[in-house]
């Protein structure tokens, strides 16, 4: 959840800029004066180079650490115990933050409302969107429209459990007259997201014209493929599912159309160096074993790609043989049971537009894709989508 959060110690800045000058203030003040350029420093060399991102945010860390140790112990106002609650959460002391935090955001203080954009912020990276949420219906028309509330209504708009919520401030970022120029890099995933929200209302002439939106302004190569093989599948969604052309079949015969008539499939599309993939792997063999017996039938699909993942994170070359060795000895430790297909030269990847590991392709019971689910982190929806094709929705 990192990826949202706010502008730090810049707005910190700001905030304390318009107090009076006095001693605690002014300490205040180049706290946060150090903590903005720790962080601009940092980012600086991130955008350089990501080669020792693990390493890098560890100097970090340790520096913003050194930045909160010349501060303790002592008598501290409530301007520094502000910026010190901010240098606590990007350091992940969110107990002490939160402390910190309650006390001023209930304060008949000025800065009570930075207190609570800040806990807001802590919400949303501690995985508690409905909380974030609350706190913010009570303040936001007394907040400012900059960067730190836009990255609040990004966070909602992507990781709110509610599908309402997702598209309400999806479209507040769609409609702001203006937006930080940082902000403007991520509207593709916010086109995306509402794409997303307008297919499950079945509007997809709307889901397309967002995601051809989203392909519009996106300037990263690798985003682009991902968007217009999107744009692809939408295409299929209420047509006959292509069949599997694939050489190999694990669990069982290989299957045949006539084989699978009137049953509901999920296709997983996974890839056995993809960790993501092999969880979602064991959730599906858990719903394979629930909803058999209704009429489910799941199959997961992979490729022969030449390679697979080393100890050391990289990737090593391997025989066609070897790597189909690797796969059955990947089902066989797993207990997978459910049929797994593997195919020589990916023609079944092409015949659904993947792009994304894990993608899930849910085909209900007349033999038509209802539904393609790319990424991982929506275990909780496979479970609503299995029932609903079931019963023939």
């Amino acid at each position: 959840m990192a990826a949202f959060k706010f502008c730090p110690g810049a707005l910190l800045l700001l905030s304390l800029s318009f107090c009076n000058s006095r001693p605690h203030i002014d300490e205040a003040r180049r706290l946060a004066g150090a903590y903005a350029a720790c962080t601009a420093r940092y980012e600086r060399i991130l955008e350089g180079s990501l080669e020792a991102k693990d390493n890098t945010l560890a100097d970090k860390k340790a520096e913003l650490e050194k930045l909160l140790l010349r501060h303790e112990p002592g008598k501290w106002s409530d301007e520094l115990e502000l910026v010190r609650s901010k240098i606590m959460i990007e350091v992940g002391r969110y107990a002490e933050a939160m402390e910190i935090l309650d006390r001023l955001k209930k304060a008949p203080s000025r800065l009570a409302l930075e207190a609570k954009l800040q806990t807001m912020n802590l919400h949303i990276l501690q995985g508690r969107p409905d909380d974030a949420l609350a706190l913010l219906r009570t303040i936001e028309p007394m907040i400012k429209k900059d960067s730190q509330l836009f990255n609040v209504f990004l966070a909602l708009a992507r990781t709110s459990p509610d599908a309402q919520v997702r598209k309400e401030y999806a479209l507040k970022l769609v409609n702001a007259p203006e937006l930080p120029s940082a902000l403007k890099t991520r509207m593709p995933i916010v086109y995306s997201r509402l794409a997303a929200e307008a297919r499950n209302e079945r509007q997809m002439e709307l889901a397309r014209a967002y995601l051809e939106k989203a392909v519009s302004l996106s300037t990263d190569a690798d985003q682009r493929i991902g968007l217009r093989a999107e744009i692809e599948q939408l295409a299929l969604i209420g047509l006959p599912a292509p069949s599997l052309a694939v050489e190999t079949w694990f669990n069982t015969a290989p299957l045949t159309p006539a084989a699978l008539r009137g049953q509901v499939r999920i296709i997983a599309f996974w890839a056995s160096w993809c960790p993501s993939c092999r969880s979602l792997l064991s959730t599906l063999q858990n719903e394979s074993k629930r909803f058999q017996g209704q009429g489910l039938q799941v199959i997961g699909c992979t490729k022969l790609y030449g390679r697979l993942a080393g100890a050391d994170g990289g990737k090593i070359k391997i025989s066609a043989a070897a790597e189909l060795a690797s796969v059955k000895s990947f089902i066989d430790r797993n207990a997978i049971s459910f049929p797994m297909a593997v195919g020589n030269e990916g023609l079944h990847f092409e015949a659904y537009a993947i792009s994304q590991l894990p993608t899930l392709v849910f085909i209900d019971r007349r033999g038509n894709v209802a539904r393609i689910r790319s990424g991982a982190g929506f275990s909780g929806t496979i479970t609503e989508q299995i029932k609903l094709l079931l019963v023939g929705k």
